[in-house]
């Protein structure tokens, strides 16, 4: 049935309509017309308010416990340098390297260094080294993104395009390279230093993407300069602009010894700017969020959709935006409210079987709290359903594995393991899960929504209304449970899409 409202009525309206209790559900879509702005806080059905997970039980989060991962792979996740340097304070970092090794993590990105020394100056730098001799004594990697999101000064916040553009700027770029040059840990010189094993030389910044009016009058000025010699496309120049930039600074980097692997930039995307990025580098760096919040004033808002229904979709999006001999992902997220995070170890052995994942780092990363929202929007710490399926990336990223999957479910499949993510009704409410099943030992573990107690969302799940603190996940219950274990049927013979 269709219902056309008025915008007079979008206080309160009624949509009259019959339901057939043998169905297990209602799907209700409202779509706003494209010159409004409306939200749906809360659906009424015979006079009881149906939010987004409002009929589902819970129960007190299981422990999220100690891994000891064997890996020859950056295992890592993202340290945001206000985070570590303006929120911590010293003494916490240890704590923090500590909980990053119990969960089973080898690897450190640290992001947005260069605008925290922008603020802070020379001072900022005794801490980061101070902070890097800390981590010395750690097993960890080190990738660190030599400009991310600086501070704009004349230009706008991440010289977007303008680092291609402007030579002041890459002056700006250079000192800073010299500027930790200076630094020395484990009586090596920082690009020296035997654990800095990857560095991007521009986070998020491409000539083919978020041109300002600002950079395409500074491009265009630059073009007809260039035309005026010797006839060029714009795809062309722009090529040859940041090819420049890449084996400048390449060599820069080099001289200073520095032997790790070395990214041009990282985008989420796919043509012109990884053809560039695979015509400089040997490896090719990405980032990838499965959903993303839109910021409103205090409002923060996000799709809300299980990632498992939409794998066709990510099936080419992320053969557009990677090499067939694979890539680093150095950022991965499904960022909160979104509330399918226990999908994303599945997702990512489906991604790793289309394209081979060579380094992964989770954004982001915070010391584990009594309260479930202090690590923000991005914080992966406190989801049991991401750091207790570790163990099973990191096994099946050893060995061979198949992978199948349909509308809503996704199915693992290896000698050794067994894993399927999908969804069932119990009692007319939809119960989202991921289950797996080691075929060795028969040993069942199951992973599914989390939240804080007291949590409340918007009847489409997508906005939060209300905030509580204790960690918890879905209660399922023992007749659900046995029936999940039933389809867990432990062989490798293939299903074919």
């Amino acid at each position: 049935q269709k219902h056309k409202i008025s915008y007079q009525n979008w206080n309160d309206f009624e949509i009259p309509f019959t339901f057939n209790t043998d169905r297990s559900h209602i799907d209700l879509t409202i779509y706003f017309h494209k010159s409004q702005i409306a939200e749906i806080e809360t659906i009424e059905i015979d006079q009881k308010i149906h939010a987004f997970d409002a009929k589902y039980l819970y129960k007190n989060q299981e422990t999220i416990k100690k891994n000891d991962l064997d890996l020859d792979f950056p295992l890592g996740i993202n340290l945001e340098a206000e985070y570590l340097f303006s929120d911590l304070k010293e003494e916490q970092w240890k704590d923090l390297l500590i909980q990053v090794k119990k969960d089973g993590f080898n690897s450190l990105r640290i992001h947005k260094v260069y605008r925290q020394y922008q603020k802070e100056g020379v001072f900022f730098l005794k801490k980061f080294q101070k902070f890097l001799e800390v981590s010395n004594a750690y097993p960890f990697s080190i990738y660190l993104d030599l400009l991310s999101y600086p501070l704009g000064g004349n230009h706008q916040d991440g010289w977007k395009q303008d680092i291609y553009l402007y030579e002041s700027l890459q002056n700006d770029l250079d000192e800073w390279i010299q500027t930790l040059s200076t630094i020395k840990v484990d009586h090596a010189n920082f690009f020296e230093w035997k654990k800095l094993k990857f560095l991007c030389l521009v986070n998020e910044n491409s000539l083919f993407f978020e041109e300002s009016s600002q950079s395409l009058n500074r491009f265009n000025s630059l073009l007809l300069k260039a035309r005026s010699k010797k006839w060029i496309t714009r795809k062309n120049f722009k090529f040859q602009i940041m090819s420049k930039f890449y084996q400048r600074l390449s060599r820069k980097l080099r001289e200073l010894n520095y032997q790790g692997k070395l990214f041009l930039s990282n985008y989420q995307l796919g043509t012109e700017d990884l053809e560039i990025n695979q015509h400089l580098s040997s490896e090719v760096d990405r980032h990838l969020y499965l959903d993303y919040p839109i910021f409103f004033q205090k409002i923060v808002k996000v799709k809300n959709e299980n990632p498992i229904e939409h794998l066709n979709k990510l099936k080419k999006h992320i053969l557009e935006i990677s090499p067939q001999r694979g890539l680093y992902l150095s950022e991965f997220n499904l960022p909160w409210p979104n509330r399918f995070q226990h999908t994303l170890i599945p997702i990512l052995l489906f991604l790793n079987h289309l394209r081979p994942i060579k380094g992964l780092w989770f954004y982001d990363y915070r010391l584990r709290s009594k309260d479930f929202h202090l690590g923000g929007l991005f914080g992966i710490q406190r989801f049991r359903s991401i750091i207790s399926q570790l163990p099973y990336l990191a096994e099946l990223l050893k060995s061979d594995y198949q992978v199948t999957w349909n509308q809503n479910e996704l199915w693992i499949r290896s000698q050794k393991l067994l894993a399927l993510s999908t969804m069932k009704f119990e009692n007319k409410v939809e119960k989202h899960f991921t289950i797996w099943k080691n075929c060795q030992n028969s040993k069942i573990e199951v992973f599914t929504l989390e939240r804080a107690e007291g949590d409340l969302f918007d009847a489409t799940g997508q906005i939060q209304i209300k905030r509580g603190q204790k960690a918890q996940e879905l209660d399922l219950s023992v007749k659900l449970r046995q029936e999940l274990e039933t389809l867990l049927k432990c062989r490798v013979d293939r299903i074919d899409n």
